[in-house]
């Protein structure tokens, strides 16, 4: 079971401002690194401080895609 909805968060896309869909609803925290650019233990700190949202599948961490969003959102409007 835990395979299955593992496999289906994986194949599952949100659609990008083109309209197509090309990037996964939840993350790794691997891959969050990657799109942020930045290490792994940045995006631990970031956890840890509650600036990024994560959810726990079984003992997995993953990052919503839309919390990385918002947190860039953030980001953004504190710039500003």
């Amino acid at each position: 079971m835990k395979d299955k909805l593992l496999m289906f968060f994986r194949a599952t896309r949100l659609p990008n401002a083109n309209g197509t869909e090309d990037k996964a609803a939840l993350l790794t925290l691997t891959e969050a690194c990657e799109f942020l650019r930045v290490s792994k233990w940045t995006v631990h700190r970031l956890i840890r401080s509650n600036q990024l949202e994560t959810i726990l599948i079984g003992r997995r961490r993953l990052v919503p895609r839309d919390a990385i969003d918002q947190f860039l959102t953030q980001l953004r409007q504190e710039a500003a």
